[in-house]
């Protein structure tokens, strides 16, 4: 198993998805930066912070998470290489889980990046002192929507096995999006939609507290999700003839 997971991981850094990782990262918090810069203003941290994550939780995360697992897992199918991908002496499901992993190592590595890249950028330029509680709410914000994102990501990846392609994914994640925008505005409805539980940290603060709310029925929901999107990615590896 440990070969597998390399030689997915050797193959990525052999790809352009890992610029686009970079650029994914560090493109919110730049240009938030050089609006920063152009109206002279003081780096105010909440909303600093709290604009990149609404972009990249809300509106960019799903479209991105989505690229980059339908990549992992239809590259060889579009690459038509797929005979030589799945001849490793490894079960259909370590393969599976395998790239999972990578996409997760893909998705955390973005997270830590722009985390990085906020605190540089804000720092750079004229700002307000950054209160220790306030960056320790920030790291849970993160830490939650990563978490969120895990939940999701699968969902791409069945979608994205069954299709062999990135056409499809991709069109599922500019709908997913505009739905999730649209329900954002919704709170009755948002606890129960888990593409939008991965901005739901930032979206739901309570700043005189310093905590995030998040309803224990979207936790359950998430966990199931997860759970039944991976089960199916399973069941469709073990029981469909890949190549």
């Amino acid at each position: 198993m440990y070969n597998v997971l390399y030689s997915e991981f050797l193959k990525l850094k052999k790809s352009p998805i890992f610029l686009l990782l970079i650029i994914g990262a560090i493109a919110e918090p730049l240009l938030m930066f050089f609006g920063e810069l152009f109206r002279g203003d003081i780096v105010e941290w909440e909303r600093y912070m709290g604009n990149i994550q609404a972009m990249t939780f809300l509106i960019v995360g799903l479209l991105l998470f989505t690229l980059i697992a339908s990549y992992i897992y239809a590259r060889e199918f579009t690459e038509k290489v797929v005979y030589t991908a799945y001849s490793y002496p490894a079960s259909k499901t370590k393969i599976f889980i395998c790239k999972l992993i990578t996409v997760i190592s893909c998705i955390t590595f973005v997270y830590v990046l722009q985390f990085i890249t906020i605190l540089i950028t804000g720092s750079i330029i004229d700002h307000e002192p950054l209160a220790m509680d306030f960056l320790i709410l920030n790291i849970k914000i993160y830490c939650y929507s990563l978490l969120f994102q895990f939940a999701i990501v699968p969902l791409a990846i069945f979608i994205a096995s069954i299709s062999k392609n990135l056409i499809v994914p991709m069109g599922y994640s500019v709908i997913g999006t505009i739905i999730t925008i649209f329900i954002s505005g919704l709170k009755e409805y948002s606890t129960y939609f888990p593409l939008y539980y991965p901005a739901m940290p930032v979206l739901s603060v309570v700043k005189k507290e310093m905590k995030v709310a998040i309803h224990s029925h979207s936790i359950v929901i998430a966990i199931m999700f997860f759970i039944i999107t991976s089960l199916l990615c399973i069941i469709y590896y073990e029981r469909h003839d890949i190549c």
